[in-house]
């Protein structure tokens, strides 16, 4: 997901990303993105599909919301922009016209350019909807803050911030909902108020106990409930512990998962390539009534698999067809965000 992963060149990371947790909470985050867009797993479980989606997309939203850093100059800000905008609009016109060959949830009956302009400005399809809520999200809130940096406190801001926020969903609720910017818009206050991802989340193992305890409540699962961020915080609660164990315990693969935490957004945006190629070596796990075999290849296949293809886009130079000069980013010590 996520998020805010631009260039493999080397960057000044912001104060408030410089931490390890964050990306493990974000590789985490993307795996269970993964998980829940695989058909066979979401049929064979509705349920634990539903659970986890109650709480990882807030989670989600929450952490894109901590990285965004409006201090940066209008230039830069318009090419983060850009890195959003473009890959959306690519993927979502070609998710819309794939939809009227492909059995694609909210597809097009009939392929017209009226049709696709409709999905890419109004209802979107495939699962690129996150792409278009960080750019409203991040449009507004860079604007208040240069708007009135000079007139108002930090409180001031962000009060403005989630009043515009508020005034936005309500007005146009079809680009993006309420709760999902109030997710985005407490990751912005968190960052406002405490500055570094560690002093927000403080990890604790008993944090898995709780959301386990909480997610297997149906009741609990909608999203303006007080049991949503609360189970969104024990997700990153507890990755935050396990960072800090893995990290001691098993140094290598820390670093390997630090690396897929560093590039959600490739992941993010070429997942739908393998979770639907999927169906075609599905047959092959007909012996595994659980689908369970199926799910854990598919997971590492589509990890992998987005990781290499993001490499493929910038060893070819292609990774500007998303917006993009490079998609990978270079895992380096003391500049993980």
């Amino acid at each position: 997901m996520t998020s805010s992963t631009p260039h493999i060149r080397s960057t000044t990371v912001p104060r408030a990303a410089v931490c390890t947790s964050i990306n493990t909470a974000r590789a985490c985050l993307i795996v269970l993105m993964i998980l829940v867009h695989i058909t066979q797993w979401g049929d064979h479980y509705p349920q634990a599909k539903l659970g986890i989606l109650s709480f990882m997309m807030p989670a989600f939203l929450f952490v894109t919301g901590m990285l965004l850093n409006v201090q940066k100059g209008l230039g830069d800000f318009l090419r983060y922009l850009r890195g959003i905008l473009v890959p959306y609009v690519v993927l979502v016109s070609a998710f819309a016209v794939l939809s009227c060959f492909l059995p694609v949830r909210g597809g097009l009956t009939a392929l017209t350019l009226a049709g696709v302009w409709e999905r890419v400005a109004v209802t979107s399809i495939g699962p690129y909807w996150f792409l278009r809520n960080m750019f409203f999200c991040s449009v507004i809130w860079y604007a208040v803050y240069h708007l009135l940096k000079r007139r108002m406190d930090s409180a001031g801001r962000l009060f403005v911030y989630g009043a515009a926020l508020l005034a936005f969903t309500l007005a146009w609720p079809f680009e993006m909902t309420t709760a999902s910017a109030f997710y985005y818009y407490i990751g912005v206050v968190a960052r406002e108020a405490l500055g570094r991802y560690d002093r927000v989340v403080v990890g604790s193992p008993w944090a898995l106990l709780l959301l386990g305890g909480i997610v297997v409540w149906p009741a609990a699962w909608d999203w303006m409930y007080i049991s949503v961020p609360v189970m969104a915080y024990c997700a990153l609660s507890f990755t935050a512990w396990a960072d800090q164990r893995l990290a001691a315990a098993c140094p290598s693969l820390h670093r390997s998962v630090q690396y897929v935490g560093m590039n959600t957004l490739p992941i993010y945006l070429l997942h739908p390539v393998f979770t639907m190629a999927a169906k075609f070596y599905a047959p092959l796990f007909g012996w595994d009534p659980t689908s369970l075999a199926f799910t854990l290849v598919t997971l590492a296949v589509a990890t992998a698999g987005c990781l290499a293809l993001a490499l493929v886009l910038d060893r070819t130079r292609l990774s500007w067809l998303l917006g993009r000069p490079c998609l990978l980013r270079r895992l380096k010590v003391g500049s993980i965000n």
